[in-house]
């Protein structure tokens, strides 16, 4: 089976250009399984070690960071932090998770949370007359980006 993306994936080598009947074109390109992640959100106070530290316990578990971004805003003190992790990768679920991490986030009095993506959330829809929003958002639906 092939799912649609983006045209920038149209030099892609698993890429065939096609006219599509919305106003842009997509492409076809091979469909993989989705992988289950988690993603671990922070925010807390700013201070040195804090991605040592995250990443050293999701090293120290064998956790495969798949996606990493954070920065610091100095009008606030704060820091910020989003991690995907591979959930195949972990030795835990999610309130194994939680149970191990608490600590860390004790230590740097963090906001935090852990989300499993195979957990299914409940949207609603919203876009204007123009078709590209709407083609767009159908084409991340059918991703699985939403």
């Amino acid at each position: 089976a092939a799912s649609f993306s983006a045209c920038a994936f149209r030099q892609h080598r698993y890429c065939s250009f096609a006219a599509q009947p919305l106003e842009w074109r997509l492409c076809e390109v091979l469909e993989f399984p989705p992988m289950r992640t988690f993603r671990l959100v922070i925010a807390c106070p700013d201070r040195v070690g804090i991605v040592a530290k995250v990443s050293n316990f999701l090293a120290s578990h064998n956790g495969w960071i798949t996606e990493a971004s954070h920065h610091s805003d100095n009008l606030s003190g704060w820091f910020f932090m989003r991690h995907e992790i591979r959930a195949d990768t972990l030795p835990f679920d999610l309130d194994g998770f939680r149970e191990a991490f608490t600590p860390i986030a004790e230590e740097f009095s963090m906001d935090w949370r852990i989300t499993d993506s195979a957990q299914k959330k409940r949207v609603v829809l919203m876009a204007s007359r123009e078709s590209h929003c709407l083609a767009d958002l159908l084409h991340r639906w059918h991703s699985d980006e939403l």
